[in-house]
């Protein structure tokens, strides 16, 4: 060999290759981790198929889902417990164990291939089962709905419709007084609690029972405490007009959906009637959405509220777009 071949190849040799004990250290440090990682898995699948339910076709299907979800860590254990440099030296203990594991790793994918039939069959039992209980559920319910209604024609007053509303739903139909209490004890909670905020729930009860039910919680509440209340969007144009007209009277945080969230005439209405702070746009989940409530749904920005919520709407960057369009419109972050 020339002096020029030998210095070309000690070059490439000094630039391209890690020493040799180093190197050995480095492999025997990723498989030591690879083992590591099959230990772990093996920790996994047995806490996952411990207490063992077979033939239940949900315990089968959970398990597969979760074993599925645990398959990196047999993934890696493998490829890590595998590496090796070319010229490497092993132990005969060692070959012997890589053996052992190479068939381990063959099992492993086999099973792993069984499990695709075994979901295909458990989920179709599971659907059967489903359906099964869902037809017994709707034939109770429709037998119960027979008698309620064979009860309700034959009734002759009020007071036994009454009577039969108390039998189908008792906590709704009690006096009117026991349920201001329960409201004031569930309002006093959360003031006890710290919140200087509380929120009641309107339009199941008549108009005026519901006027009296404010009076109750506004009544309780002490300096720097306020009440706002949520129609949860159930009135119609006229219905959310005459609560606001009502509610007018009453130093409220906000008169939450009134209507129908995408109804933004009734929000533009609502708002020449009642002068207090008005909320809405949970229930918005696009910029496009949020974006015709800012310009039909007459909201203010300098008293009313906007519930746009990024957990709700159409994904995170959908939320920002929102934001951003709300900037342009004059809105503050804190309203």
């Amino acid at each position: 060999m020339s002096k020029q071949t030998k210095s070309r190849y000690n070059n490439e040799k000094d630039e391209n290759d890690i020493p040799q004990e180093v190197s050995e250290e480095i492999a025997s440090l990723i498989r030591k981790i690879g083992y590591f990682f099959l230990g772990f898995s093996l920790f996994i699948f047995l806490k996952t198929l411990i207490p063992v339910h077979l033939f239940d076709s949900q315990w089968e299907f959970s398990v597969v889902g979760q074993l599925v979800d645990q398959i990196w860590w047999i993934l890696l254990g493998f490829v890590f417990i595998f590496y090796y440099r070319e010229g490497s030296l092993i132990s005969y203990s060692e070959a012997r164990l890589l053996n052992f594991f190479s068939w381990l790793s063959l099992a492993v994918a086999i099973s792993y291939l069984v499990m695709i039939p075994l979901s295909i069959y458990d989920t179709s039992n599971i659907s059967y089962f489903i359906n099964n209980d869902r037809i017994l559920q709707d034939s109770k319910i429709d037998t119960q709905l027979e008698r309620l209604d064979k009860r309700i024609q034959q009734s002759n007053s009020p007071e036994q419709l009454i009577a039969i509303a108390k039998r189908i739903n008792p906590q709704k139909t009690l006096s009117n007084t026991k349920n201001i209490d329960q409201l004031k004890q569930e309002m006093q909670s959360y003031l006890d609690r710290g919140y200087s905020v509380v929120k009641m729930k309107i339009g199941g009860a008549r108009l005026k029972e519901d006027c009296e039910r404010i009076e109750s919680v506004l009544k309780i509440l002490g300096p720097g405490q306020q009440l706002a209340v949520d129609a949860n969007g159930r009135f119609d144009l006229k219905t959310s007009m005459d609560y606001g007209l009502a509610l007018s009277k009453y130093p409220l945080f906000w008169y939450e959906e009134a209507g129908d969230p995408l109804d933004y005439e009734l929000q533009a209405k609502l708002g020449e009637v009642y002068q207090g702070s008005m909320a809405t746009g949970e229930n918005l989940f696009s910029m496009q959405d949020a974006r015709n409530l800012i310009r039909h749904g007459g909201m203010r920005p300098d008293r009313d509220w906007l519930q746009f919520d990024c957990a709700l709407s159409y994904g995170l960057v959908e939320y920002l777009k929102t934001l951003d369009m709300l900037k342009s419109y004059g809105w503050s972050p804190k309203r």
